[in-house]
């Protein structure tokens, strides 16, 4: 299907004085031809119709054609047409045509400008998304490492006795007075690793016993009475030191070999040099 143009066209052209001569000529049969001329020029590149071809004109629109050539020569000398001996046109029509063509050019530039922002910035978006994608990504992955991890400390041995989280998270609380969760997976993992090496209920309980002598009544210390100090790689180091009776600890003179274990405990939960710190302005 052939595309189709408009132009402007005046509500009140019938009135115009040249056209009211053309009528007058012609009647309205002219002014009719009239505007089949000019659509007619309007379709062609150069916007106007060469005088040779009025003849295939006169049989496509049906009109003798003398009749045809009166209405143009009459157009003509009212000034209605331009003609230069070889072809005539409409100086309104192509004054009003290349307004056309430079809106539809504006539109056009603007148009692709407008598809190249949009380009641009769907192109930023996805770029951001794809760093956002690639950051929780990351992060997702980082959580399932730490919770396979987590997981695989908690399922390595299945023959293991589910109770025995419950006597050694019970008996922890019950020396140190806290409330650490028996059902809590991060104090269960710590549990587990001793576990997974060989250790058995007493031993978690000889350590229990051993750091609540030393640490309970240490106000610095006693915080460090919990399932991720107690049960760390270092339980083995813990499990071996000597336990001391709270009632003959508390009542006798502590000895240099006591100040010595105490900072040596103090050093690794604080780190080297922090004992020298914590004397600092006294």
């Amino acid at each position: 299907m052939k595309k189709a143009f408009y132009f402007s066209h005046d509500s009140n052209a019938r009135n115009d004085e040249k056209i009211l001569m053309l009528r007058a000529e012609h009647g309205w049969e002219g002014y009719g031809v009239f505007w089949v001329l000019v659509e007619m020029m309007f379709e062609t590149e150069g916007t106007s119709i060469q005088h040779k071809n009025l003849k295939g004109i006169a049989v496509a629109c049906n009109i003798e054609l003398n009749k045809l050539e009166a209405i143009v020569s009459t157009a003509i000398a009212e000034e209605l047409f331009k003609s230069d001996g070889e072809e005539f046109w409409s100086e309104s029509l192509r004054k009003r045509k290349n307004n056309m063509e430079y809106i539809k050019l504006k539109q056009s530039e603007a148009g692709k400008k407008a598809m190249a922002n949009r380009y641009k910035k769907n192109n930023f978006n996805k770029s951001v998304v794809s760093d956002l994608e690639g950051t929780c990504n990351n992060k997702i992955n980082k959580n399932k490492i730490n919770n396979n991890v987590l997981n695989n400390t908690l399922e390595d041995s299945e023959d293991i006795n589910p109770d025995i989280y419950k006597h050694i998270i019970e008996y922890l609380n019950l020396k140190t007075g806290k409330k650490f969760k028996i059902n809590s997976r991060k104090n269960r993992s710590f549990v587990k690793a001793r576990l997974n090496e060989g250790y058995s209920l007493e031993d978690f309980k000889k350590v229990i016993d051993i750091k609540s002598a030393q640490w309970l009544n240490d106000p610095k210390m006693e915080q460090y009475l919990c399932p991720e100090t107690l049960f760390s790689p270092k339980f083995e180091k813990y499990l071996n030191q000597k336990l001391i009776d709270n009632g003959k600890f508390n009542n006798r003179t502590k000895t240099v070999s006591d100040f010595k274990e105490s900072a040596r405990d103090f050093i690794e939960v604080y780190g080297e040099g922090s004992l020298a710190g914590s004397t600092d302005g006294r």
